[in-house]
């Protein structure tokens, strides 16, 4: 059995625990983390050490779980002759899990575009589908009514409830042109634009992000021909630029999030859909999402607006804007 110390018990661990447990099953027993700023507690059942203390343990291989720490980590390993050779990140260490889920979300995607109309707009069958194809492990989001869920970092960046009936809803949408901006690991993308092109075949799905982030996308634009992959780009190269359906979900702060709006949201066609609008984690330093989509609602109340929000504390939920009255500036 592998013996491994996971090096960083923060953000980076936690997003990937439900993978490190599954991970468990494959031979591999994790005998300590480390962490500087959390040493002498107990994480998930794990102790948390001390950097000096890992001579104390004898493991085959070091596991860093970070991303802006990453190289000030593999700086102490080296600092501390460790071989360097034992050292990988932990993200690169679960891409065969990635690529197993990957398998599972294929399929997923499959059956939804090979699936009746009853059974896409059924909010039974959705959410099972949802379940099946992986949610993001939020802290709010993991409780004791959601053991059916397939808990993954590569899952969903939403609350189920909340995007299976947003999924309900675009499903019988006609949508020829559509932008998302701010894809991140670009799951949720897949899924939206299955169930868009179900009715829409000559779709043009476009992500948009800084960073590309999109493991294994070629395995999706097989099935998703129309995906089309625009990274490094924002929303600044895509000004008044008319789509019928614009997705917002990137930087959360009020001055970035509204200049997606005026770059792109404004001259929706049919739908501008904002993301996280009720999280209040970016309320510094400028009122973030919150701020800007009270700010949107109310210049856009001759519009027709639709909330999907289900969350017991009132958190992340989406924003539709359904552009009826088309009296606005060109």
């Amino acid at each position: 059995m592998e013996q491994i110390i996971i090096w960083g018990a923060g953000s980076v661990f936690h997003q990937n625990l439900f993978e490190i447990r599954r991970m468990l099953q494959d031979g591999v027993n994790i005998i300590a983390l480390v962490d500087q700023g959390k040493k002498g507690s107990v994480v998930d059942g794990y102790r948390v050490i001390d950097k000096q203390e890992i001579g104390n343990y004898n493991w085959d291989k070091i596991l860093v779980a970070a991303d802006k720490a990453y190289d000030s980590i593999r700086e102490d390993i080296r600092k501390m002759r460790i071989d360097e050779g034992k050292v990988e990140s932990l993200t690169h260490y679960l891409e065969k899990d990635y690529s197993l889920i990957t398998d599972r979300q294929v399929g997923v995607i499959k059956e939804i575009l090979r699936a009746s109309d009853n059974e896409i707009k059924n909010y039974e069958w959705m959410y099972r589908k949802i379940a099946e194809y992986g949610v993001f492990p939020f802290e709010q989001n993991v409780g004791c009514n959601h053991n059916d869920i397939f808990w993954s970092a590569l899952g969903v960046c939403q609350t189920i409830e909340e995007f299976t009936e947003f999924c309900n809803y675009i499903s019988g949408l006609t949508i020829e042109t559509a932008i998302e901006i701010g894809v991140f690991r670009g799951r949720s993308s897949y899924l939206m634009c299955a169930l868009l092109a179900r009715k829409n075949p000559d779709l043009q799905y476009v992500l948009v992000d800084i960073k590309d982030n999109l493991k294994e996308y070629d395995r999706f634009k097989e099935i998703l021909p129309w995906l089309d992959k625009r990274i490094p780009s924002t929303s600044d190269d895509y000004k008044k630029c008319k789509f019928d359906f614009v997705f917002i979900d990137a930087d959360h702060s009020y001055t970035a999030s509204y200049r997606d709006y005026l770059n792109c949201g404004q001259y929706a066609n049919k739908l501008t859909v904002f993301h996280d609008i009720y999280c209040h984690e970016y309320d510094k330093p400028d009122g973030g999402t919150v701020r800007m989509w009270e700010e949107v609602l109310e210049k856009t109340k001759e519009q027709e607006h639709i909330i999907f929000s289900s969350h017991n504390a009132k958190w992340m939920g989406i924003g539709v804007i359904e552009w009826k009255n088309d009296n606005r500036e060109s």
